[in-house]
């Protein structure tokens, strides 16, 4: 009897052992993929330059959650908007369900937290906006295999030491707002 009980706690160890392994090392082992498959689908999403310094991956900060860090993030524009800058971030951390990762219902989004933001929004006398970076449908190239129909359930979004500025040259308006710290549930 005690032979058996040693047996199964030992494979049990293992067991545990093995998923802990697993919890370091994947995040490791897929890293520039990862960071690949992101710079992918942002620049096929927006008409902007996005670039960020780092990025972390872990399962740790939140357990049993998945975190995906995103560290000084910077969203410029394009065109008229070219030496203009739409968000440059510190962090931006998203906490998914781990378990809707692998499910076909979508993907849950636990929380988004912006840390050290800085928004400035621009209308120009036109009336365009260098918020307007979303590519239209027909502009992002999807393979045919991936499903058009991906959902995000989105449960808190926090935004924290932040400023946002608000310039209108259409209507001939300005506004700013500093020290943001605040968040929707």
């Amino acid at each position: 009897m005690k032979k058996a009980t040693s047996i199964i706690l030992k494979a049990l160890l293992g067991f545990v052992l093995l998923i802990v392994i697993l919890l370091f090392t994947v995040p490791v082992i897929f890293r520039d993929r990862i960071k690949d498959k992101v710079v992918s689908a942002i620049n096929e999403s927006v008409n902007a330059n996005v670039s960020f310094e780092d990025y972390k991956l872990g399962f740790f900060k939140n357990f049993p959650n998945l975190t995906f860090s995103l560290h000084d993030l910077s969203v410029a524009g394009i065109g008229d908007f070219e030496d203009d800058t739409l968000v440059a971030a510190k962090s931006i951390n998203l906490v998914f369900n781990l378990s809707s990762l692998f499910g076909k219902e979508g993907y849950e989004v636990k929380s988004v937290v912006i840390e050290g933001a800085g928004i400035n929004t621009i209308v120009l006398e036109d009336g365009s906006a260098n918020w307007d970076i979303m590519k239209e449908t027909g502009e992002i190239e999807m393979e045919e295999e991936s499903p058009s129909d991906m959902k995000i359930l989105l449960k808190e979004v926090k935004l924290l030491n932040s400023s946002f500025s608000y310039i209108d040259r259409e209507s001939d308006i300005a506004a700013w707002l500093g020290g943001l710290s605040g968040g929707l549930s």
